[in-house]
């Protein structure tokens, strides 16, 4: 292969990644509008923002002290809509990045359906008295993948959260 062809061969692969990085926030974009308006208004009231790793990240302000008073079992720490992640503060969401970002390739793959999958996962898990939060399986997916603290944290504040390894053999695997 001469010099020119590899040269070629290696524009090419390049153009096909920045393509389809371009196609994984297209079909990202309506999540990230809907985020990017709460960033917006977060902004205006105090919170920052800051980009990694091509995600945005806001927290401070107004968001994290509404996000401290909401009711119990609504309660979070960080939340992620596209590629942007709303949290507390910016320590918190470095410890849950690795979280987080699980959650932004979950959007790139599923888009706004995302919006409908995700409640429906949880109010299946609840029909099956099962935990809607700690056993939906895109929560499931961003603790496996996500950061080892992350889930050493989780499971020590809930008391342990099911894994594929004890769900029972007749779970459909995509509610696992």
């Amino acid at each position: 292969m001469t010099a020119s062809v590899a040269l070629a061969r290696g524009r090419t692969a390049g153009v096909i990644r920045v393509l389809a990085a371009a196609g994984r926030y297209a079909w990202a974009a309506p999540a990230s509008a809907v985020g990017l308006a709460l960033s917006v208004l977060g902004c205006i009231f105090g919170a920052r923002a800051r980009v990694t790793h091509g995600v945005v990240e806001v927290a401070g302000g107004l968001l994290a002290r509404l996000a401290e008073r909401t009711p119990g079992l609504h309660q979070f720490e960080a939340i992620t809509l596209g590629h942007v992640v709303l949290g507390h503060t910016h320590d918190l969401l470095a410890r849950h990045r690795a979280h987080e970002h699980v959650h932004v390739r979950q959007f790139e793959r599923w888009g706004v359906l995302l919006f409908v999958a995700y409640p429906a996962c949880s109010a299946y898990q609840w029909t099956r008295g099962r935990r809607p939060y700690w056993d939906n399986p895109f929560e499931c997916e961003a603790r496996a993948r996500g950061s080892r603290r992350h889930t050493e944290l989780a499971a020590r504040s809930t008391g342990g959260y099911r894994t594929t390894s004890n769900v029972p053999a007749s779970t459909p695997k995509a509610f696992m």
